[in-house]
């Protein structure tokens, strides 16, 4: 993944835009892993819609870099 972002951190943003809900998606990492995505977690069960959609927003656009750079369209 570019950046800081993590596998763990792209698995939730992915599972979370697909419509998994967030605690689901959780539940199936291990507590290291979800320890890992614990900032952007949070952010997803923010109170203002803005908030959670800037957080997905910024964790997918990531995604996307790492799929146009790996040629993947």
């Amino acid at each position: 993944m570019s950046r800081a972002e993590s596998w763990e951190e792209a698995y939730l943003a992915v599972s979370v835009a697909l419509g998994e809900p967030r605690e689901v998606t959780l539940a199936r990492l291990s507590d290291r892993e979800a320890r890992s995505v614990a900032t952007l977690a949070r952010t997803l069960e923010a109170s203002t819609k803005v908030a959670r959609a800037q957080a997905l927003a910024s964790a997918l656009a990531e995604v996307a870099r790492d799929v146009v750079a790996m040629g993947l369209r």
